[in-house]
């Protein structure tokens, strides 16, 4: 992804492709969980040290909006868990 890449912001976006739904719910279910673990551990007082809550959040966030969840737009997107 540029700058990172050897590649033109123009050819990156032109070439981008949505991943299959199957593959995006799939995300969605492992994000949903990590976010949950990552809640959970919080709530408790324990350490989650495979997830930092704030970066799964935002994910878990951005996941939810591209599969609709509740049919949500992108400043009213819930992140449940």
């Amino acid at each position: 992804m540029p700058p990172y890449a050897d590649v033109s912001a123009k050819h990156f976006i032109a070439s981008a492709r949505r991943r299959p739904d199957d593959v995006l719910w799939d995300m969605a279910d492992e994000i949903l969980y990590l976010h949950w673990q990552a809640r959970d551990a919080s709530i408790n007082g324990r350490a989650c040290p495979d997830v930092h809550i704030g970066i799964i959040q935002e994910r878990h966030h951005g996941i939810n909006w591209v599969i609709g969840y509740c049919a949500l737009p992108w400043d009213e997107v819930t992140t449940d868990t």
